[in-house]
Parts: C-alpha cells; structure tokens; sequence
C-alpha cells in the first residue's frame, strides 16, 4: 500500500513538473505568462520626427467591450492583453532629402502573436511609395515591435519648402500631454506638414483638393497643431484642437487658418455623417491660438463600416 502511494506521489510530482515545463514552453513561444517592459515611442524619435500620432488602447477598453458584444473577453483578460501603445512617427528632412516613418507597438503580452498576426495585413504592400525594412514588424527588444520605411524627397519639394520657410533649428519638438486615447501633433515650423503634403502628392498618394500655392499660403502661419481624443462613455470621442500661429503672424493670417481649418473640419463632418455619425462642435481664436473642442457619435460607427 505505502508503495502504491509512494509511486502515485512520484507521479504526481512528475506530472506537475511537465506541466510547468510545458507551460514555460508554451510562453517562450507566446508569452503569455508575465507583462513585458511599458516603452515609449519617443525612445525611438529623432531631431526631425515632427509628425507623430500616439495611442494608448487601454483607454479604448469600454469601445472594444462594445464592439466585440457578448464575445467580448472579461475586463481582467483585456486589462493583460491590451498592448500599451502604439504610435505612428513622420521625419520629413528636406536638408537629406529623405522621409522616413516608423509604425511602433509596445504589446504587454502575445508579442509574438501579434507579430505574426501583424503580417496579414501586409503593411508594405498597401505603401509601396515607401522602401521597408523589412517584410513585416521586427522585434528590436522585448515587447517592442516596429517598422520602418523611407522616401527620397524630391527636388522640387525640397526646394519649395526651403524657399518658403527657409533652415529652421528647433531647439525641441512639442512634448505629448500623455494619458489620452489619441493624441496627434504636428510641427511645421520648418515646414514640414506642407512638405510631406507636397511629397505625398508628388508620389501620387494624394491629389490635392487646390493649387499647392493655396495650401503653402494657408500652412504658412502654422506653427503646431495638437489634437487630443478620449472616449466619453463607451461610444462617444471628445476631441480637443490647438493651432498654435507663428509669432508675429497677422491677425488677418491667423483669421485665414482659421477659416481653412473650418473648411477641413466641415469636410470632416460630412465623412462622418455619411458613416451615420456626428461631429458637433466649436472654434474660437485667442491671439494666435486657434482652440476647437468637438464631439464624434457614435464613434463606433467610424470603425465597423
């Protein structure tokens, strides 16, 4: 008896040891088991990443409940899973000639998982203007994946933004407020949002809707722009605008960007209605502050269509 129990104790041990060992495996494949560092996007900027959009999907949790319904994982599942950010980084360099753009992720789990999914959507097919890297995102440390692609600025781009806004140094690129869903900021003190617009058109990814003196006219006052979005329940996006004017720019000039900025918006507002949403909100001007708070509902409408 004592021997049978000895031998079915061992087994037991035994069992519980591969068990471990398997599961460990099973992590070193996907890793599952424990969160991986919190990185910023910004360990991967440079002097001239003037465009960038950053996301914190952890913020969008009460959205993905809703969307995903009665499939919808448990709170603590999505809390593991969400990755921490993710941010898109635009370098326009008309000194270089040279644009590049960096996708990153940081995934707090399922690093792997995502990497692989992340293949299907087949990121450089659908950017064939830009030259990748490489095939798919890399891992260049634990939890972080990325892409990168870059473009030859041609001459007369180059040129243009250089003729119009001259060699600008800046000192520092605006700084992120953190802790919202969304956030997007866009310097063009150099001139860096007409060039990539300029650029864009030259590679045939866009056709602008007016001359390009009219768009160099209307960007030359610009100095930044901010948007911020938060989810306000679970289907509805606050969005917060900031235009912030060259100093000593006109108050004629500030009025002209603000007009402009009110023709985007109200284009912006049929795209969303036609989607069955609305965009509702207001501007007001400061000096050469252009604020704007607006509201998108349902947003959820923008994303399943």
């Amino acid at each position: 008896m004592k021997k049978a129990v000895r031998i079915i104790t061992i087994a037991s041990v035994l069992l519980i040891i591969a068990g471990i060992i398997a599961v460990f495996i099973v992590n070193s494949r996907y890793e599952f088991l424990t969160d991986a560092p919190r990185v910023s996007h910004e360990t991967l900027l440079t002097p001239n990443t003037s465009i960038r959009a950053a996301f914190q999907p952890p913020l969008a949790k009460p959205l993905v409940a809703k969307l995903l319904g009665d499939q919808a994982p448990s709170d603590w599942i999505l809390d593991r899973v969400m990755p921490y950010e993710a941010a898109v980084m635009a370098a326009p360099d008309v000194i270089e000639k040279r644009f590049d753009v960096v996708l990153f992720l940081n995934a707090r789990r399922l690093a792997p998982v995502i990497l692989d999914y992340a293949k299907t959507f087949e990121i450089p097919r659908h950017a064939p203007f830009l030259e990748w890297d490489t095939e798919g995102f890399s891992r260049p440390r634990a939890g972080v994946l990325a892409l990168t692609g870059t473009t030859d600025i041609d001459d007369e781009t180059a040129q243009d933004v250089l003729a119009n806004w001259g060699v600008v140094t800046i000192p520092a690129r605006p700084v992120l407020e953190g802790g919202h869903l969304c956030e997007i900021s866009i310097d063009n003190r150099d001139g860096s949002l007409y060039g990539v617009i300029m650029l864009m058109s030259a590679k045939s990814v866009i056709e602008l809707p007016v001359s390009s003196d009219i768009i160099r006219d209307s960007l030359l006052p610009v100095a930044t722009l901010y948007l911020a979005g938060d989810m306000e329940g679970d289907d509805e996006l606050k969005v917060r605008l900031v235009c912030e004017c060259q100093p000593g720019v006109e108050e004629g000039e500030v009025t002209a960007v603000s007009f402009t900025l009110g023709g985007l918006i109200g284009e912006l507002t049929k795209l969303v209605q036609s989607r069955g949403s609305d965009l509702e909100g207001s501007k007001r001007t400061e000096g050469t502050t252009i604020t704007g708070e607006y509201t998108i509902a349902p947003f959820s409408n923008l994303l399943v269509q």
